[in-house]
C-alpha cells in the first residue's frame, strides 16, 4: 500500500513564522533540530519531515521575494535533496497569481542534526 504524502502549509503573520510538512501518513516525527532561524523535524533515521522558518519575511526580503506572497499562499512544499553529509532544502510556493519553484532555503551540514531535540 502506497504511502499518502501529507503536504501540510502554515503562515503565522502574527510570529512571522512559516511551518511546511512533507510527512507521510506512516512516518513519525523523532525529534526536532534549531539551526539559526530553522526548525527542522526529523525522523530518528535522520530524515527530514519538516520545516519552520522564523522571520521569514526578513528572509524573504533578503532574497528579494515579495512580501505579499506569504500573505496571500495557497500552498507550500518542503523539497528536500539529502546527501550523505548534508541536505539542500528548498520551497515551492503557490498563490493564485504565481507558482515559484524551487526557492533555496539552506544546505544543512547533516552532522548538525544529530543533535536532536525530542
Amino acid at each position: 500500500m502506497e504511502t499518502q504524502l501529507q503536504s501540510n502549509f502554515d503562515y503565522n503573520p502574527l510570529n512571522d513564522s512559516l511551518i511546511v510538512s512533507r510527512k507521510k501518513d506512516d512516518e513519525k516525527v523523532y525529534g526536532s533540530v534549531r539551526i539559526g532561524n530553522l526548525i527542522l523535524d526529523m525522523t530518528q533515521e535522520g530524515k527530514i519531515l519538516g520545516l519552520e522558518i522564523f522571520n521569514i519575511s526578513d528572509f524573504f526580503e533578503k532574497i528579494d521575494l515579495d512580501l505579499e506572497i506569504l500573505n496571500n499562499l495557497t500552498g507550500a512544499e518542503l523539497i528536500v535533496e539529502q546527501e550523505v553529509d548534508h541536505a539542500w532544502l528548498f520551497l515551492e510556493l503557490k498563490t493564485d497569481a504565481i507558482q515559484l519553484k524551487k526557492v533555496p532555503i539552506a544546505i544543512i551540514p547533516m552532522k548538525e542534526t544529530r543533535e536532536i531535540i525530542v
